[in-house]
């Protein structure tokens, strides 16, 4: 088998497009570049001036900061990307999707990185990117078709997750935070005046207890272990990243039951960037410190609370409450403090009307951790020859 580089099917393009010819649908910056070979998400800041690099539907754009993000797509429409974007067009376009595979596969990452430039915010070499080599294999269509089916089934995924979490969101806000629709005739956020006929102010206590993770001692960590700890660092507002989790292979003997997590366990962020809420979706995976458990009173009540703490009102909250200068820290026990308005018929209702639609949302994490694993594991072996696509 022979060996090409980069070079010999692609290049970077260079064309040009102004910025008041984009939009936050089709301009694409670091930020919006999802991390672990994600896609996209719609652009949150969009320059007022000068210019973009002009993509095309079928470049490939490489996030070029911090290049152990992996971020990485492959282009479905045209637009235009920031410098800080690299834009791989391949000299045909057939070979589009097999290079994007090639670039997916995590040895490339770690290839740049090799090169990269910069400590605190390192960047790719470009000339270096160029010269990444791979087995110049047959069977280049079968396989850039295998790996984009595979990413498009996840892409889908999260964008049907996407509309989930708005959808359940929206019914929270019509039926809870606007109290079904009647107006009180005096409100504060603190509960301390008058709230509608029906409703009451109770504690979140009441309906559920928020538990810290464990201590887990960092000399036990073992890599090979069977067993994921989901730490601050991995619980973000997108959900849960399992891609960067330390590891462990035996159960200490004092830990709490409510530490070893399944899916539905609703998860929060106790220091830092505090309030952060995200589901669980898999098994065999264990509550570090600093990282909370929503344990519901009654399980039947799930969706309410979860779109309670995804809630911006409850976010501010948190926030506020939360101690320390340089990095905050959230208490569990003032967070179980929090006064919240409460319809128990309305909010039962609203839980069962919705709980086929939280499980949704779960069912779908868990088929692309499926995904992701299966592409993980099946790409180096495809693009070096060890496995066939029949």
């Amino acid at each position: 088998m022979t060996k090409a580089r980069l070079s010999s099917y692609s290049y970077y393009v260079t064309e040009k497009i102004d910025i008041n010819k984009l939009n936050a649908n089709n301009y694409i910056g670091v930020d919006n570049l999802l991390q672990n070979k994600n896609g996209i998400k719609i652009s949150e800041y969009l320059p007022e001036e000068g210019t973009a690099i002009r993509f095309k539907k079928g470049d490939i754009l490489l996030g070029n900061i911090r290049p152990y993000l992996k971020k990485i797509w492959l282009a479905t429409f045209d637009g235009g990307c920031s410098p800080d974007v690299l834009c791989i067009r391949c000299k045909n376009f057939k070979d589009s999707k097999f290079i994007f595979s090639v670039l997916s596969d995590d040895n490339f990452f770690e290839y740049v990185m090799k090169g990269s430039k910069g400590t605190k915010m390192p960047r790719g070499d470009k000339n270096h990117i160029m010269n990444y080599s791979f087995i110049d294999i047959e069977g280049k269509d079968e396989i850039g078709n295998f790996i984009y089916q595979i990413n498009e089934k996840i892409l889908i995924n999260n964008k049907i997750n996407d509309n989930l979490h708005q959808f359940l969101m929206q019914i929270y806000i019509q039926k809870i935070e606007c109290f079904n629709g009647i107006k009180p005739t005096i409100f504060d956020e603190n509960l301390k005046r008058k709230i509608p006929n029906g409703w009451k102010a109770i504690k979140i206590n009441q309906l559920a207890s928020i538990y810290s993770g464990y201590p887990f001692d960092s000399s036990n960590y073992d890599q090979g272990g069977s067993y994921k700890l989901i730490t601050i660092k991995n619980v973000q507002d997108s959900g849960i990243d399992l891609n960067s989790c330390d590891k462990i292979g035996n159960l200490p003997l004092d830990l709490p039951e409510y530490c070893k997590l399944s899916p539905g366990n609703i998860l929060l962020s106790l220091t830092g960037n505090v309030g952060r809420v995200a589901l669980m979706f898999t098994e065999n995976c264990l509550l570090n410190q600093r990282v909370a458990i929503i344990h519901p009173k009654n399980i039947e009540i799930s969706p309410y609370l979860y779109c309670l703490f995804k809630s911006e009102r409850i976010r501010i909250k948190m926030e506020r409450i939360a101690g320390g200068t340089s990095q905050k820290n959230l208490s569990p026990i003032d967070t179980e403090n929090i006064y919240i308005p409460y319809n128990e018929s309305l909010i039962l209702e609203f839980s069962k009307e919705l709980y086929p639609l939280f499980n949704k949302i779960i069912n779908c994490l868990e088929e692309n951790r499926r995904l992701i694993a299966m592409r993980n594991d099946l790409l180096p072996l495809l693009i070096n020859g060890q496995v066939t696509i029949d």
